[in-house]
């Protein structure tokens, strides 16, 4: 279970990367790629899960992120990452219920 699970999380971070790197939305994209680098590296997975909850935390978290840029609003994008990030979050919280 632990391993699927990591794998899910993994892909989610990934996925919201993706999403992210090509708009150049700093500082969450270089964040999500120390993650997945962490996750790489074979960094133990609750130090990582409690580093991504963090960013879920208070006003102008990750949680409150809208992707736009003067004079667009990345409709797209943002149901994606909308979605990415629930899953992310429901993976984490998942996590922790099973190994915490």
């Amino acid at each position: 279970m632990e391993s699927s699970l990591k794998h899910r999380i993994t892909k989610c971070v990934e996925e919201i990367g993706g999403i992210l790197k090509p708009l150049a939305y700093e500082p969450h994209s270089s964040y999500f790629e120390s993650i997945l680098q962490r996750i790489n590296n074979g960094e133990d997975m609750n130090s990582i899960v409690e580093s991504i909850l963090k960013i879920y935390r208070g006003a102008g978290s990750f949680n409150d992120l809208v992707l736009s840029s003067p004079g667009n609003f990345y409709r797209q994008e943002n149901l994606d990452l909308d979605n990415l990030r629930i899953e992310l979050h429901r993976l984490c919280v998942e996590y922790v219920e099973a190994f915490f």
